[in-house]
């Protein structure tokens, strides 16, 4: 008996893709092109070979070249950008152009459009109906959060979505539609080429000597990132080929998943508790899961970062569970008025030093009720350093009612760096403290 199988339920072979992001203001610096990572990161997690990133200006000729390569040597190619009513914003004309398709007048999207401007209030500019303007055999993709749909073109040896260039609205329809049918033409399932470990604690070149061996070992498929307080392992499965006989259209081969979970393994192995987590996420969740799973509460002070570290804290959904307060005790009378640190303390040892951090963590608690204090102390600059205590050193405790755990650091960088370092050594040194005292 012969077996069939649909084609979807076979396993996908890797696409190529191509991302391109239009705008003059873009190539001009003015703003900062943001759309590509988040749909290279959200593409590898598809399986997706992103092959080439391309940022071009409002220039018709060079949209036009710009495309016409795209399409001619990528399976999937995503543009951002131009979907406007202005004058520069050009893409649907160039897309008409490059894909041999009309311009038509949607007169349903039409009356959508006029109406979302007269929720907002103010005369309707006729120029909005620019943005009602679709090719024809092409697909409309909905935009829930703005006026400008996306599209959705195929062609013969190419799938192309175009999409706003404005990030939240890009984000929500990738994830809403555009991973859909990219998962239903291609047979693709979430399974990312690409693991990211987070590790801190630890700098960028004693991560990278901890691993040295795998890079001679595994070429291509390690590398490490410099983070604020520690840095980033990125492992990526393949690495990457393109299969040569392919010249004229460039397929990437299908990754090898299983050496990717095995370097994972080893490079754990090597790192151990300098690795906080992986992916999406971060420090503050992190720790907010291990105060949650501890049923635990947590008060902070705040001088030198002027309530960053809680703010990354309470950005996680769900904080409210475990994050009680947070206070900014800058001057040295709010240190003694808020968290209870002796004056004396201060006159003594400086409010930058591991004394007045073990204050500040030990009083927020007492003063709080809560069942974990975090106090960070330092010195942002670019002025206010010395020779005994130069710009950079930060000074960091966590109290409970057992313990209190001090440590000190010495970053470099410029003024918002160093508070962002600063935060994050707060919070591995939270982090670290939990695991290790069991509470």
């Amino acid at each position: 008996m012969t077996l069939q199988h649909k084609p979807h339920h076979a396993a996908p072979a890797a696409c190529s893709a191509e991302l391109i992001a239009i705008g003059s203001e873009l190539i001009l610096g003015h703003v900062a092109e943001r759309n590509g990572a988040f749909l290279a990161r959200e593409l590898t997690r598809l399986g997706v070979a992103v092959q080439f990133t391309t940022t071009v200006g409002d220039d018709e000729q060079a949209m036009a070249e710009t495309l016409e390569r795209a399409i001619g040597r990528s399976q999937i190619v995503i543009t951002t950008g131009g979907l406007g009513a202005t004058e520069d914003d050009l893409t649907k004309k160039v897309l008409a152009r490059v894909t041999r398709r009309r311009l038509i007048l949607n007169d349903e999207l039409r009356i959508r459009i006029r109406a979302r401007y007269k929720q907002r209030g103010g005369s309707v500019p006729a120029s909005v109906d620019r943005q009602a303007l679709v090719l024809s055999r092409a697909h409309l993709i909905e935009n829930a959060l703005g006026t400008a749909p996306g599209i959705q073109v195929s062609g013969p040896h190419y799938w192309l979505a175009a999409l706003p260039g404005v990030p939240h609205e890009m984000e929500a329809m990738f994830h809403a539609v555009v991973s859909g049918l990219l998962q239903a033409r291609f047979g693709l399932r979430p399974r990312s080429r690409l693991r990211v470990l987070h590790c801190g604690g630890v700098g960028e070149l004693l991560v990278n000597e901890r691993l040295r061996p795998l890079f001679s070992e595994r070429p291509g498929s390690i590398g490490v990132i410099a983070k604020p307080a520690g840095a980033d392992v990125l492992l990526l499965a393949g690495p990457p080929k393109i299969d040569p006989s392919l010249r004229h259209r460039p397929t990437a081969i299908p990754a090898d998943y299983d050496a990717l979970q095995a370097l994972e393994r080893e490079v754990r192995g090597r790192l151990g508790d300098a690795v906080f987590g992986a992916d999406d996420d971060s420090l503050a969740s992190v720790v907010g899961r291990l105060l949650r799973e501890r049923e635990l509460t947590l008060a902070v002070a705040e001088s030198c970062t002027g309530g960053l570290v809680t703010h990354l804290l309470t950005n996680v959904p769900g904080s409210t569970a475990y994050v009680d307060r947070g206070i900014i005790c800058y001057s040295n009378r709010s240190k003694s008025d808020l968290a209870g640190v002796a004056p004396q303390l201060v006159e003594e040892y400086g409010a930058v030093s591991a004394q007045v951090a073990w204050a500040l963590a030990d009083g927020i608690r007492r003063a709080s009720g809560c069942s974990i204090g975090l106090a960070v102390t330092g010195i942002a600059g670019p002025t206010g350093g010395s020779a005994k205590k130069p710009v950079g050193l930060v000074h960091l405790a966590v109290s409970d009612q057992g313990t209190v755990t001090t440590k000190f650091h010495h970053f470099h960088g410029d003024r918002l760096a160093l508070k962002q370092a600063f935060a994050h050594a707060a919070l591995d040194l939270l982090r670290r403290h939990l695991l290790k005292a069991g509470i």
